[in-house]
């Protein structure tokens, strides 16, 4: 076993915290380095990605698509004697919406099985490929000719490759052999569990015949991960390798991989039995973008990024298809939905809660500009959808521990808080001087603060670090999830760049668990400190547009509560959402720092054409509409108010029975910036606000 083997294998043993069915020889282990050493750990995370929202686009089309092929096939008399139809009703401010139409469904089970899939190199260097799908070409000789590698549940094992093996315009003379079904090039990637296309495109260069959550230790010989090197090419066979199971066995999976020479990648797949995975290859760091693909059929498309496709057919909530149903419903006056399911259906593996971003038009914060609100049926506001998981995780108090997240000391609102504040963080990070390509305040996914980051304790992870200097250890954390940070609120444009005070990173920390680790009070250890400005953020990812003088700061949130037909959801279920629903505008509030509002409850759409915010000169008039989405059934009566003194406007206005909209002006006094209220004389109607920004000059007006 080579010294890099074994520092893979500990590593590996050493940051697990499930308990395994080897637990006899690991506690033995455990023994020798005085400390317990268990299975994968058990605590559930936040599911939000680099790709989750194109990932679960794509399965929803998935979905749409089978659902549709199963329609088709069925009698005109099956058909109408099985509905396909979503039941949608509301129960106070709870929109309550059963699985059918869509809204749950095995999305886009595993298709390749007894087929093999060819990536082929378009050139010598293989910058880019083509795929070929073919019959089964499973090679059970070469299988049983390998060597059988000693690898665990998540570890990974180098093998040298007796030949350069171009990959993506690199060449490589050795590889990673993963426990969960994947070779990556550069470093071995034994964990965490995140197996999304997400992580599969943007972290290593890597070829993933079925990246699933595998588990080697438990296949018997000849069973397991084997490997055969050949003059001209290298076979890695999964031969029968269960899923992962808490106890007993999963079912195994037989599946191989081949390298030629001359870059071509051949994946045979030989009795899979996988309900979620990912099948492709990628160069990492999502540099070109990503292609998430049917690979059902071959292409002669040359694919110079990440090219894949992402099965899943266990039950899952459709976000997509939930959305849609919802806005056939309701009005276009929501910024987040909020959607929580009484069926036990987390939002993915492992995830207890999981964001996907909607529409983004800022910038400054490190995000890419997403414009997907009317595939979700939104054609002006949605900006996030928020998939919370199952009741079922959630104490009923919610300001109570929940279980799944005991050592970070998240809630219900500090969750919720979480997944809301990912349409703005955690993408950025400040350059490591002796890594540029590094992200040092970065964790889990690239979209949580890291470990070692002083993140204050945002909702977003990372930890409160204080400084003991020079005591050693120097650094402790001693406070987890309590607030948007600062620099959190920069970033979400609620707070100037001169507001932000200084902050810091530790590089080479003495603690273990790396930069993903998820927060956690009482660790001491020692590094090295290097301070964060806010001018370091700005100069990576840009000033923040539009800035704290007129982003918007109020948010609407829809909370959904998904049942399965037959057995609606009990006053108690329904209460216990109701519950977080009420209390989050104040908990929303407080973690902003008074600085934003959210409301929860359900209203017809109010539109301002100035919001969120609107431009003015100073003692000139700029012209200002309010509209409702349908035309008003009674006289609606808008009370207007400017209550800084730097924007006039009428003291009603009034949107005719019949009439959809109403024009009138406002008026720049002076310099400043107001905080523009239209309140409308029926309850049933959102309030409309915006920012109101007067200039002494039209040039000043340019977007701030």
């Amino acid at each position: 076993m080579s010294c890099l083997h074994c520092a893979v294998r500990l590593r590996s043993l050493l940051t697990k915290q499930r308990v395994s069915r080897l637990a006899c020889s690991l506690a033995l282990l455990a023994l020798a380095f005085g400390a317990a050493v268990f299975g994968r750990q058990p605590e559930q995370v936040c599911g939000t990605g680099a790709s989750a929202s194109r990932e679960e686009r794509f399965l929803h089309e998935r979905h749409r698509e089978l659902r549709r092929r199963i329609r088709s096939a069925m009698s005109p008399a099956a058909a109408a004697a099985a509905p396909d139809r979503t039941t949608v009703t509301d129960a106070g401010d709870i929109v309550l919406m059963d699985d059918q139409g869509g809204t749950v469904g095995k999305r886009n089970p595993f298709g390749l099985d007894n087929r093999t899939v060819t990536f082929r190199p378009v050139d010598a260097a293989a910058s880019k490929y083509t795929f070929a799908v073919s019959a089964d070409s499973y090679d059970a000789a070469a299988s049983d000719a390998g060597g059988r590698l000693s690898i665990g549940d998540q570890e990974s094992v180098s093998v040298n490759l007796p030949f350069a093996f171009p990959f993506f315009g690199k060449s490589y003379t050795q590889i990673y052999v993963n426990s969960d079904g994947n070779l990556t090039f550069g470093a071995a990637d034994p964990g965490p569990s995140d197996l999304s296309f997400g992580r599969f495109s943007s972290t290593l260069p890597r070829i993933a015949p079925l990246f699933a959550d595998l588990d080697p230790s438990v296949a018997a010989d000849p069973a397991g991960v084997r490997v055969k090197v050949e003059a001209g090419r290298v076979v890695i066979t999964w031969a029968a390798v269960p899923v992962y199971a808490s106890f007993g066995f999963g079912k195994g999976e037989t599946f191989q991989v081949r390298l030629a020479a001359d870059g071509v990648i051949d994946m045979a797949f030989h009795g899979i039995d996988a309900t979620e995975a990912v099948v492709g290859i990628s160069p990492g760091a999502l540099v070109p973008a990503a292609s998430l693909i049917s690979l059902a059929t071959g292409s002669s498309e040359e694919f110079a990024g990440a090219v894949g496709e992402r099965f899943s057919s266990s039950n899952a909530i459709d976000v997509v298809a939930v959305s849609q149903k919802f806005y056939e419903l309701h009005q276009d006056a929501f910024d987040y939905l909020v959607i929580y399911n009484t069926m036990n259906i987390p939002p993915s593996p492992g995830a207890v809660a999981q964001e996907f971003t909607v529409r983004n038009d800022r910038s400054g914060y490190g995000d890419t500009p997403v414009a997907d609100g009317p595939g979700y049926g939104s054609p002006k506001r949605l900006q996030a959808v928020l998939h919370m998981g199952y009741t079922t995780q959630y104490p009923l108090d919610p300001n109570a521990t929940v279980p799944a997240r005991g050592s970070v000391g998240d809630t219900p609102l500090s969750i919720l808080g979480h997944e809301a504040g990912h349409l703005f963080l955690a993408f950025v990070s400040v350059k490591d001087p002796l890594n540029p390509t590094a992200k040092p305040m970065l964790g889990r996914g690239d979209v949580h603060w890291s470990f070692f980051y002083n993140s204050e304790a945002s909702l977003l992870e990372g930890n409160r670090l204080t400084d003991y200097s020079p005591a050693s250890p120097q650094f402790a954390s001693t406070g987890t999830v309590q607030q948007y940070s600062p620099l959190d609120q920069y970033l979400m444009g609620l707070r100037a760049a001169e507001e932000v005070p200084d902050t810091f990173w530790v590089a080479d920390p003495t603690a273990g668990g790396g930069n993903s680790r998820p927060p956690q009070l009482g660790v001491a250890f020692d590094g090295t400190r290097r301070n964060v400005r806010v001018q370091d953020v700005i100069a990576v990812a840009g000033r923040r547009t539009p800035d704290a003088t007129v982003a918007q700061r109020n948010y609407r949130f829809a909370f959904i509560l998904v049942y399965p037909k037959g057995t609606p959801p009990t006053t108690d279920q329904i209460a216990q959402v109701e519950k977080y629903r009420a209390q989050f505008p104040e908990y929303y509030a407080r973690v902003t720092g008074n600085r934003a509002t959210a409301e929860t409850g359900l209203k017809l759409a109010v539109q301002f054409n100035g919001s969120p915010a609107l431009g003015v000169v100073q003692n000139q008039t700029a012209k200002a509409v309010i509209s409702l989405q349908y035309n008003a059934g009674k006289d609606v009566v808008f009370t207007l108010r400017t209550p800084n003194g730097v924007a006039s406007a009428p003291a009603t206005v009034t949107i005719a029975a019949g009439e959809q909209q109403v024009a009138f002006e406002i008026r720049g006094l002076k310099a400043g910036v107001e905080d523009f209220v239209a309140v409308p004389s029926e309850d049933y109607y959102e309030t409309a606000r915006a920012k109101i920004n007067v200039q002494s000059f039209a040039f000043f007006l340019k977007p701030v």
